[in-house]
């Protein structure tokens, strides 16, 4: 009882000197931003809450000096008065005791009027600072809104052992959001804007952190007998789908054309398929007629509006008189710069879209010598106690590429009141730490130092170079603190000096990057089962989302889809000269490759189980049977590419083979050309081409035992290494 009263007391005066010190920015309010004056007006026609962050809970430090949140918002709709932010922090002691106020903006535009509730956090169990603040109507802008809140904390000459370390801030999904009311205008066709016209009310529909599932955004729509150019416009629409990043594979709903009906009413769409097939479509009749008039070889995209408001439905026809001319629709829909230089809605399409060369030298690593200025940054402004970021995106190396060598130079200057040692700026590349540049009364004024960028580093989109600063000053209490003091500016003319080396593919440790060889995604193509199952599908789906994501800048996406089965091969001149993801059960494996290629994993006897294991006879029936196997090897229809085989005992559209191969730590952990993973996260990975003490069944044995949990697997091996450490 006596600590209680103890810690209640510290959080009455640390509430104290938040609401009471002299930069305090938090006014207590009388009465909520939904006063009688705002109800009066004319109502908003829906509302929605969307969170600030994506987890359940985010845990930052307790000595940031700010913390910036980053919402996407739609583009359908108009926002109205009435809207809020609600924020409820949650502080450890160590911060509290050193809280002198905060202070919230948007998108550069200071808050202020803010209400808060709970103001004496005089309980333990919900030790939070929640503010609401009202919103000024304008503030906020379709697209992408930046949210700062800013920590003013002080610095006392002295630490007691209550107050020891920068402690921690905690932010809940649940009640920290933006609150928004709108209306929703006439909805009208917007070829140019897709994919984002057709998923973002996913952005007004956040999904329950808590619940298992949700509605899904859009409908694809497809015929039930589905041929090469069908599963490539699925892949081509997931991967665009994929670039908006808020998407996932169960937000995108895969049923048959002849459901166009029925899905028109639950939501947003897209139906493919030429002309014969789309017959169970209700078209308008300008659409129907151009449908109608298609010649061989040309395609159709067209975009139209259903029902009526509040009801309105988007949908988006792909079609073509044949599987050439829907081909060319698809290729158009899969390049931005193509579907803006089309003619207004619908689009009559003669002939396959190019690559300008523009766009081409876009797939090369930029400049060899590029400034801060040249990425759109005048300069990077870094202020406050002790702990400030700020990212900047912009320098592009693409996926396919790794970075030979690298120097930033950095010109920089800052507050002379630093103090040294205490001061510094991590130069940090994806997250990654790449240098440290110490702060001194030396350099406070012109200073300058190079920062040498990990040789070997992995393209991506974007790079993202980013400046952490931490800033110490003299002992300071709030009465002096300044918002802006400390402060760290890094010049615009700061020069990043870097050259670029096509990737090396080696082992599976690369397989995340496997498919992106090409930023336009032409080096990608995936080859699957001719019968593919309509449960197969969505994974087909899932995994060129997956790519799309990786990919956000890319103008261009083309990825190709070959199918195989026993009486047809697969097309050995679409295969050539792209990496390759082949996609089927074990059994399949074989089916789709030649004779000669290096399989590890055969299916000896179906019958009885038997399987033929890196040369050697096992049973099925010893293994895991939630086993999902990925084996790498050369491309046989281009030695200079590879081939993934990617599949289970009996199928591959299990949520094991789907996590290994779109889970990032999963990858992170692949090595070697051959790895299982089984339902419970165990994996082994094997590399056949060097010298290793135990077969390839072993290490599976060894690493995914059966009848033990994952965390007996786990003690195990830990009891192992003990003991050989022991021994040695």
């Amino acid at each position: 009882m006596v600590l209680m009263t103890a810690l209640t007391r510290h959080q009455s005066a640390a509430a104290l000197i938040l609401l009471s010190g002299p930069l305090a920015s938090l006014s207590v309010c009388g009465q909520m931003p939904n006063s009688p004056a705002i109800l009066g007006r004319a109502q908003p026609r829906d509302s929605a809450q969307i969170p600030l962050i994506r987890a359940n809970s985010e845990e930052f430090p307790g000595d940031a000096a700010a913390k910036d949140f980053f919402v996407q918002l739609p583009e359908h709709v108009s926002f109205q008065a009435g809207c809020e932010l609600r924020l409820a922090l949650y502080p450890s002691w160590e911060v509290l005791s050193r809280l002198c106020t905060i202070k919230v903006s948007i998108n550069g535009q200071s808050l202020s009027g803010a209400v808060v509730e709970g103001k004496s956090l005089n309980t333990i169990n919900d030790r939070a600072i929640r503010l609401r603040f009202p919103l000024p109507e304008g503030i906020l802008v379709p697209g992408w809104d930046r949210i700062s809140v800013r920590f003013i904390l002080n610095k006392r000459a002295a630490v007691s052992k209550s107050t020891k370390g920068a402690g921690s801030w905690t932010v809940r999904r649940s009640d920290s959001c933006l609150s928004v009311v709108y209306q929703r205008p006439a909805l009208f066709p917007e070829l140019v804007r897709f994919p984002g016209s057709f998923a973002e009310e996913k952005l007004l529909r956040p999904p329950d952190s808590k619940a298992d599932t949700a509605a899904p955004t859009l409908t694809l729509l497809v015929p039930t007998s589905r041929r090469d150019v069908h599963l490539r416009a699925c892949a081509v629409i997931a991967a665009r789908l994929g670039q908006l990043g808020y998407l996932s594979a169960e937000d995108c709903r895969v049923a048959w054309l002849e459901n166009w009906q029925a899905e028109n009413q639950e939501r947003n769409g897209i139906a493919v398929g030429v002309r014969d097939e789309l017959t169970s479509l209700s078209l308008p009749t300008n659409i129907g007629d151009k449908l109608a008039s298609l010649q061989p070889g040309q395609g159709l995209i067209a975009e139209f509006i259903t029902d009526t408001l509040p009801n309105h439905r988007r949908w988006l026809l792909l079609a073509g008189a044949d599987d050439s001319g829907l081909e060319n629709a698809v290729l158009t829909l899969g390049s931005a710069p193509a579907l803006a230089a089309a003619p207004p809605n619908p689009i009559l399409i003669d002939a396959t879209p190019t690559v300008s060369t523009r766009l081409e030298a876009a797939t090369q690593p930029e400049a060899t010598r590029v400034t801060l200025k040249d990425l759109g940054v005048s300069q990077v402004r870094l202020s406050g106690l002790h702990t400030s970021v700020q990212a900047v995106s912009g320098w592009r190396l693409p996926p396919g590429f790794d970075l030979a060598s690298g120097i930033l130079d950095v010109h920089f200057s800052h507050s002379p009141a630093l103090l040294a040692p205490g001061s510094w700026v991590d130069v940090l590349v994806d997250g990654l730490t790449a240098g440290t540049i110490q702060l001194t009364p030396k350099n406070a004024v012109g200073g300058s130092a190079k920062v040498t960028l990990p040789k070997g580093f992995a393209g991506r989109d974007p790079m993202l170079l980013t400046f952490r600063a931490h800033l110490d000053v003299p002992p300071v209490d709030c009465n002096r603190r300044q918002e802006d003091e400390p402060w760290l500016v890094v010049a615009g003319d700061s020069t990043l000096e870097i050259s670029a080396s096509p990737m090396q593919v080696h082992s599976l440790n690369q397989f995340n990057r496997l498919l992106l060889r090409d930023r336009f995604l032409r080096r990608a193509a995936f080859l699957v089962p001719r019968d593919l199952s309509f449960a197969e599908l969505p994974w087909l789906i899932a995994v060129s989302m997956h790519l799309g994501q990786q990919l956000p800048s890319s103008p261009v996406l083309w990825p190709e889809v070959c199918t195989y089965s026993i009486s047809s091969p697969p097309p050995s001149g679409r295969l050539q000269d792209r990496s390759i993801l082949l996609l089927g059960s074990i059994s399949q494996w074989e089916t789709a490759l030649p004779s000669e290629a290096p399989l590890l994993l055969k299916i000896a006897n179906a019958r009885t189980g038997a399987v033929r294991m890196q040369g050697s006879e096992a049973n099925i029936a010893s293994f895991e049977l939630s086993l999902a196997f990925v084996q790498m090897m050369r491309s046989p229809w281009s030695q200079s590419e590879w081939l993934v085989a990617a599949g289970s005992w009996h199928d591959f559209a299990s949520p094991t083979l789907l996590s290994l191969l779109t889970d990032a730590k999963i990858a992170g952990e692949l090595h070697g050309n051959i790895c299982a993973l089984d339902a419970d996260g165990r994996l082994a990975a094997y590399d056949s081409r060097s010298h290793a003490p135990d077969s390839l069944a072993e290490r599976i044995h060894s690493r995914i035992p059966t009848g033990l949990s994952a965390e007996a697997t786990r003690d195990r091996a830990d009891a192992q290494k003990t003991q050989q450490h022991n021994k040695g």
